[in-house]
């Protein structure tokens, strides 16, 4: 578990807005001190520390270069990436697709991975990063970000027209977002089952029998220095995006 260290005095401060992009009302947590400035890294650890405690399987982190997944031995799949981008980076962004491969580092424990050709793919589900490849093609090197994000790892099966819709909509917003921001912005995008969403999907793996719960909802946690930003979405046929207050985010969030 991630460890915090010392303690800031701020305060929190709940902005009504419209968003125009995602066409509904949001909530924007800013997070202040008298510097109008907050750790950056105290920030992402903290909420990190939250995330980790709201995980009831056992888990195991995978880091890459530039992001780091963490990965749920028991459910088979990855719960969520964490990622840092510069300003610097985006502004070197090229488009491109790769093949998906399987991580070898979990083959090596003999932890459960989908693989890239397993049948959950086909029909209405697709492929879905968390960790966004698009975000990572500042580097394209063979062991680089972008490289990595097509590593099993990092994949769950996403509903076609979410994975294509709203939830790319999102992507695309985010990285106008850090583009403009004049701070260094961190991501967390997991995915999640909450149980009153719809009914569960269960994939069978029919070459182990190991059995696949497709998760319902995902997520995305945009921090910089001065303010958290909160999306959910649903993995499903009629795909919506919402702003979320950030406490009601982790209380939705349950492993």
């Amino acid at each position: 578990m991630l460890t915090i260290i010392g303690f800031i005095h701020v305060k929190i401060l709940l902005i009504l807005r419209y968003n125009k992009s995602l066409n509904n009302l949001s909530y924007r947590v800013k997070i202040e001190n008298k510097n109008n400035k907050l750790n950056l890294q105290f920030i992402m650890e903290h909420i990190l520390n939250k995330l980790i405690k709201n995980t009831c399987t056992s888990s195991k982190i995978i880091s890459n270069n530039n992001f780091i997944i963490n990965y749920s031995i028991k459910l088979g799949r990855p719960l969520f990436a964490s990622y840092d981008v510069y300003q610097n980076q985006v502004s070197n962004l090229k488009f491109g697709r790769k093949r998906f491969v399987r991580d070898y580092r979990l083959d090596t424990e003999n932890i459960y991975q989908l693989d890239p050709s397993a049948s959950v793919f086909t029909g209405s589900m697709s492929r879905g990063h968390l960790c966004p490849s698009f975000i990572m093609s500042f580097d394209k090197s063979k062991k680089g970000p972008w490289a990595s994000t097509y590593l099993m790892s990092n994949i769950i099966p996403q509903n076609k027209n979410f994975n294509c819709g709203k939830w790319m909509e999102l992507e695309v917003e985010t990285f106008h977002f850090i583009k403009k921001v004049n701070s260094p912005v961190k991501v967390i995008v997991g995915a999640a089952n909450i149980d009153h969403v719809n009914q569960k999907i269960i994939w069978i793996d029919k070459f182990n029998g190991f059995k696949y719960q497709i998760p319902n909802m995902m997520y995305q946690i945009v921090i910089t220095n001065y303010e958290t930003r909160c999306s959910i979405g649903f993995n499903n046929q009629l795909p919506q995006v919402y702003s979320i207050k950030y406490d009601d985010l982790l209380n939705l969030i349950k492993f």
